[in-house]
């Protein structure tokens, strides 16, 4: 497993986490994480728009409205995707035994799967394994590592970011780990990022904090254009960490550090998933600029992120602007055919909609040999912008979807 060399992890008090092998996969790993937060903490959430979700989706969204949280339960190899009625007593059946260890409310419990869709859910084994994961509950770094390795599926690597936030004259955490290499697209992607904070926030506005969070960073990212069942965000906060005065509201100065900060470790993460994509080697940027809006450049930028010609060719590190010209094209929106520039690095290759610089191609040809590619598109309809994050198409992907065995 190929690892980040992560410096020191702020934790945010409150919070204990545990993970083990409960068995759940072919191969004996890591598989299951529980968190175990302090009484009185709230939890805000964002969960997949697929139609079809998996059982520990249901269960999560159906409780979120409350807000309260004890207990996260997260296990990979197994995504309890399409098993019917059998999936939720699954996830039923495990909240009920977890009551046997805490005092706590079954609306109090949350669940997030990872996986192998269609598969039923051992949940024997993951009932049989609490005893040990309550037994090794605590607040190191090594425990926060471990339980953001045993949610990895396709990923070669965990994805850990964590930092500090001023508040006053307060200091609070924001830690985090998230997983996802696959079947990635926005409105969240396959992933599963586990957000936790110390600051005492009022639920509304930790809902308003994630949703802004999301919007530019998971929401902005694309593998391969495929959504998950099981997509799932948590931001929850402990409450250990009161500031001088209450927040009481989104626009509260107070909350400026923490708002950039939150933003900063979902783009963060959300990186780290594009980085560590199925078979990718290259980290790309794509830039949309004179859209007639904010929506219509992303949707450009999706189009051109999204499409196979493009990210073949960029994987084999080929200069096809004509490609990419394909992609604005099909995105549906409106350009002007006329004043289309692309540059791809800082040479330009199309303007006007027409192909300029032939003679820089050898240039453009090495720079796509390099790690990390930026295409610069402008459609010439308006002003808005938007940039999505993706990364090229290898056979290496298609290895490893080929025969996806969890």
């Amino acid at each position: 497993m190929r690892k980040y060399k992560y410096k020191k992890i702020y934790l945010a008090k409150g919070i204990k986490v545990a993970a083990v092998s409960c068995g759940l996969g072919s191969r004996k790993r890591l598989d299951l994480m529980l968190t175990e937060l302090k009484p009185g903490s709230k939890i805000s959430a964002l969960f997949t728009k697929s139609s079809v979700l998996a059982a520990p989706v249901q269960w999560s969204k159906s409780i979120i409205s409350k807000g309260n949280v004890r207990y996260i339960l997260a296990n990979s190899a197994c995504a309890n995707a399409c098993t019917g009625k059998p999936g939720s007593y699954a996830v039923s059946k495990i909240a009920n035994s977890i009551l046997n260890f805490s005092n706590c409310k079954k609306n109090e419990i949350f669940f997030a799967s990872t996986g192998l869709i269609g598969e039923k859910l051992e949940y024997g084994k993951i009932i049989n394994s609490l005893p040990r994961l309550f037994r090794e509950l605590d607040s190191s770094e090594d425990s926060w590592r471990k339980a953001a390795q045993s949610i990895l599926t396709t990923d070669t690597c965990t994805k850990i970011s964590s930092t500090t936030v001023q508040v006053g004259s307060r200091v609070a955490r924001i830690s985090a780990f998230a997983k996802g290499a696959g079947m990635i697209q926005p409105n969240l992607a396959t992933m599963l990022a586990f957000i936790y904070t110390d600051l005492a926030i009022p639920l509304p506005i930790l809902r308003k904090l994630l949703k802004d969070a999301c919007d530019q960073s998971f929401n902005l990212i694309t593998v391969d254009g495929d959504m998950s069942t099981n997509d799932t965000v948590f931001l929850s906060s402990t409450g250990v960490v009161a500031p001088q005065k209450k927040i009481r509201s989104y626009d509260d100065p107070n909350l400026s550090d923490f708002k950039d900060k939150l933003k900063k470790i979902t783009l963060d993460l959300a990186k780290k998933i594009i980085l560590d994509g199925e078979g990718a080697k290259k980290f790309v940027t794509i830039n949309v600029g004179g859209g007639l809006t904010r929506d219509s450049a992303k949707k450009v930028a999706l189009s051109i992120a999204n499409s196979s010609l493009v990210k073949t060719a960029i994987a084999g590190g080929d200069p096809n602007w004509g490609r990419i010209m394909m992609a604005i094209g099909k995105s549906g929106e409106k350009i002007n055919n006329s004043k289309v520039k692309i540059h791809i690095g800082k040479i330009l290759l199309v303007k006007n909609s027409e192909g300029v610089n032939n003679k820089k191609i050898k240039l453009v040809e090495k720079y796509m040999k390099g790690k990390e590619i930026n295409i610069d598109v402008d459609i010439g309809a308006g002003k808005a912008k938007s940039t999505i994050w993706t990364c090229d198409l290898t056979t290496g992907y298609v290895r490893i979807n080929a025969d996806y065995k969890t």
